[in-house]
């Protein structure tokens, strides 16, 4: 089976982690959605080759979805199957009325999906463009092109090097490529004019061509790219799968009959676009030398007023030939120093530099290691392991088949620990922007986030007025999703878990806290329940990775906040967190930025 892009919209979380499970197992990229709402949201972003399609959504339903989808002219190819309980009579004739392609009953036969989804795909695989195997990688930078390649290579594709455009044409005259991707800033020939070439060209204009680039980064520079003719738009460094998932997408466009052809960028206008970049890296360059230079300034001007009053209380006997030569070496020397501290300063700039790039190469293959070669083999372990529970459960004996369970459940949690330690890792390099955030709202959009997951328990939320704060509100958000994702655990064993959230203050911060009626913590462990893989509980008795809090903590501190807890074990718990007010200084500054 050719890996296919299937989304899943299914309002019911056993059935959607199923049939992603084994679809995924098989290769196919798997895309969710809970609500027709969702569906929407994804279709709009990423075209899939398949809709599974639930008839029972909660708000529109699937049937309502599926003649909106087959009504837009650019969703109404795609192929939508009806996921229909086998006790709803009629729906399978309602569901081809609306405009689906057939219909799979539930509950899932995990036995026949597999060949189910092969027949509906079958039609695709005749028009499905093929797959590029052979990628031509242009880069000056001979480090990041040979990394790119390494990184296509253990993918099993095939990788074609050039150094700049015009190495990059003569490869192209020579071989035959099935995509291009580029680098933007290089000598001789750059990015943009490259790709209006191959656009302009007849040969070459179908090949799917992608951006790779770390200096042209705006969006001004993205939408320029795009009307040269390229498919695609990258920022080093990108995730392995970003890669590949931007290769597929850029070859489905070039093959589509319904791509639109890019108008013919005039050369002048290229170079005039990459001027312009080039103009604003020597301004910010210019501005920053211009900065040290005044500070070196202003050192020689604050050491000459020194050195005068220090001469000026000199006696007259003092100013001898021999003590103004010996001001004249001084003056000199400090002259040199100033000069030995200049260079001594700049080579630890270039020094720090490489430094930091080195280590941002290695958590980048860190990174790459972990979500790649760590996950590969657990999906192999949970995939056999399946196959053989289900193969050949007749033949193993009660302790075998319990064997086969515990190691099943020891590979997904192992998968979920690697997650949550990516997670926790890239909380702390993501880069903090810091805005206005309406506190009320986050937190809404947060608890509407678990409805699907308690239905059926009983919770009182409580959540008092808070005040805005400026936060950066992805990471405030997955600090607030951990601490009450924390109280829904610890309070599943209540009739009624009470959750309370609400806020103090005082001269300089805001502290917020979250109460739960849960099975609390024994206060003389608090120390350990930020800490990374720390837990207070037995796995038996709750799950979880021990990483959430220990998030929460790393981005609390670094907004300039402080996490604490209090708990009376049995009694439940109370989690605390503080944010620094906004101040005038605050204000003004994001104002004039």
């Amino acid at each position: 089976m050719n890996p296919a892009t299937i989304l899943v919209v299914e309002d019911n979380p056993t059935n959607l982690k199923l049939v992603s499970h084994l679809l995924e197992f098989e290769g196919h990229r798997m895309l969710q959605a809970v609500d027709a709402e969702a569906a929407l949201a994804v279709v709009a972003h990423t075209r899939p080759d398949l809709i599974l399609m639930d008839i029972a959504l909660p708000g529109m339903d699937g049937l309502a979805l599926t003649r909106k989808l087959k009504a837009a002219e650019e969703t109404r190819d795609i192929c939508i199957v009806a996921l229909s309980a086998f006790a709803m009579k009629g729906d399978e004739e309602k569901a081809l009325a609306a405009g689906c392609a057939g219909y799979i009953t539930k509950p899932i036969d995990t036995r026949k999906l597999l060949g189910q989804v092969a027949a509906f795909l079958a039609p695709r695989a005749a028009s499905t463009p093929r797959e590029a195997t052979r990628i031509l990688v242009v880069d000056d930078n001979e480090t990041d092109r040979k990394l790119l390649c390494a990184m296509l290579q253990a993918e099993g594709l095939e990788t074609l090097q050039a150094a700049d455009g015009e190495q990059a044409l003569a490869v192209l005259g020579g071989q035959t490529i099935d995509a291009i991707i580029s680098d933007i800033l290089m000598p001789r020939m750059d990015g943009f004019n490259l790709s209006r070439v191959v656009n302009q060209s007849k040969r070459w204009r179908d090949l799917p061509f992608i951006f790779y680039t770390a200096s042209f980064t705006s969006a001004e520079d993205e939408a320029f790219a795009l009307q040269t003719g390229a498919d695609g738009f990258l920022h080093k460094p990108a995730p392995l799968k970003a890669i590949l998932d931007a290769l597929r997408d850029a070859t489905r466009q070039t093959a589509s009959p319904h791509r639109a052809t890019a108008e013919p960028v005039p050369e002048l206008v290229t170079m005039k676009q990459f001027n312009e970049h080039l103009v604003r890296s020597l301004e910010d360059k210019n501005v920053a030398l211009n900065q040290l230079t005044a500070e070196l300034e202003r050192e020689i001007v604050e050491r000459t007023q020194a050195e005068r009053e220090a001469r000026g209380n000199l006696t007259l006997a003092d100013r001898s030939r021999r003590t103004l030569l010996s001001v004249i070496e001084d003056q000199k020397e400090a002259e040199g120093k100033v000069r030995r501290l200049n260079a001594e300063l700049e080579q630890r700039v270039r020094d720090r530099t490489a430094e930091l790039q080195v280590v941002n190469q290695e958590l980048e293959a860190f990174s790459y290691s972990v979500s790649h070669d760590l996950r590969a083999p657990l999906r192999h372990l949970t995939g056999f392991a399946e196959l053989l529970h289900k193969n050949d459960r007749a033949k193993l004996d009660d302790q075998a088949r319990r064997h086969i369970t515990f190691i099943s459940e020891s590979a997904v949690r192992m998968g979920q620990l690697i997650d949550a330690l990516l997670a926790f890792a890239r909380s702390g390099r993501t880069e903090l922007r810091q805005e206005p955030v309406n506190l009320d709202a986050l937190v809404q959009q947060v608890i509407q986030g678990f409805h699907p997951e308690t239905q059926g328990r009983r919770i009182a939320w409580h959540i008092a007025p808070l005040p805005g704060v400026n936060a950066d509100a992805t990471l405030l958000r997955a600090a607030l999703t951990n601490l009450f994702s924390n109280a829904l655990k610890f309070t599943q064993s209540r009739d009624e878990a009470t959750l309370h959230m609400g806020c103090t203050e005082n001269e300089r911060e805001h502290v917020f806290f979250i109460r739960d009626n849960g099975v609390g913590f024994d206060m003389q462990y608090v120390e350990k329940l930020f800490g990374v893989f720390q837990r207070l509980h037995a796995t038996e008795e709750f799950e979880g990775t021990g990483i959430g809090l220990a998030n929460v903590r790393r981005i609390i501190t670094r907004h300039g906040g402080r996490t604490w807890a209090e708990s009376v074990l049995g009694e439940g718990a109370t989690f605390y967190f503080s944010l620094p007010k906004p101040t005038e200084h605050t204000h003004t500054e994001r104002k004039a930025t």
